[in-house]
């Protein structure tokens, strides 16, 4: 591993410090390698990664890289982030050898065409669970969101949002404990305004999970989550890319 490890930083030295000229490649004199470390988060598009006006890599949805950024001369990297197919630079940051704690995270969140520093989100609030959802999807699919005993039971299920649509934030959900009768509760997802599963009508195919405060069970309360969910891919429902921003951002 150790030794692929090696040949992986190589190739790419070799990636960043290459250039063409007369049709000839020329490689340029490694002058230092640093850890370049980032994550983020992207919704609704795909971003594209620059360093001094060279593409680099992609980003959607979760998105990190952990590696190392070539230096072939004392000149510092100018790293912009754009929205594919658009030349305007959305983040622009110099990237120097001097830089302090170079193995620190450069972050970034994506929304409406804005992209900022960190995803931010309510302080908490004792005895309060505050979610928040976002469910993607290719075609408008509105949903029930409702929370329930692991029984499968459809006609006992409490619904905490209905007709929530596709595409776009909800507000944050402010839930108090649970009256949970011994039972753990979980939230799942229902087609809106019907009493059928979100998934192939199967309750264990349309759980989400989440944190629920129950009364005298072992979680009061008091956190925030703001889930992400690609609950559709060419209009067939289904749950995938399950992230929670607050945590993703921490």
């Amino acid at each position: 591993m150790k030794k692929y490890h090696i040949l992986v930083v190589l190739f790419l030295a070799i990636l960043f410090t290459s250039c063409e000229k007369n049709g000839e490649m020329i490689i340029k004199p490694i002058q230092k390698i640093m850890p370049f470390n980032i994550k983020g988060f992207v919704i609704g598009d795909t971003l594209e990664q620059y360093f001094d006006g060279r593409k680099i890599r992609e980003f959607s949805a979760w998105s990190k890289y952990d590696g190392k950024i070539v230096f072939d001369s004392d000149a510092p990297i100018l790293m912009e982030i754009k929205r594919k197919g658009d030349s305007k630079a959305l983040l622009s940051q110099t990237i120097t050898q001097d830089r302090p704690n170079p193995e620190q995270y450069i972050t970034f969140y994506y929304a409406d065409k804005v992209i900022k520093e960190k995803y931010t989100h309510p302080a908490p609030i004792a005895n309060l669970e505050q979610i928040s959802f976002y469910f993607a999807s290719s075609v408008n699919m509105p949903v029930d969101i409702v929370y329930a005993d692991a029984s499968g039971d459809i006609n006992a299920v409490t619904y905490l949002a209905r007709n929530v649509q596709s595409n776009k934030w909800i507000d944050f959900l402010q839930i108090p404990p649970l009256n949970s009768n011994g039972q753990d509760l979980y939230v799942f997802l229902l087609k809106a305004g019907t009493k059928e599963w979100l998934v192939d009508n199967n309750f264990e195919l349309s759980y989400i999970q989440a944190n629920l405060p129950v009364d005298g069970g072992w979680y009061q309360g008091g956190g925030v989550q703001a889930i992400y969910i690609q609950i559709s891919k060419d209009g067939k429902p289904g749950l995938s890319a399950v992230n929670d921003l607050v945590s993703t951002f921490q």
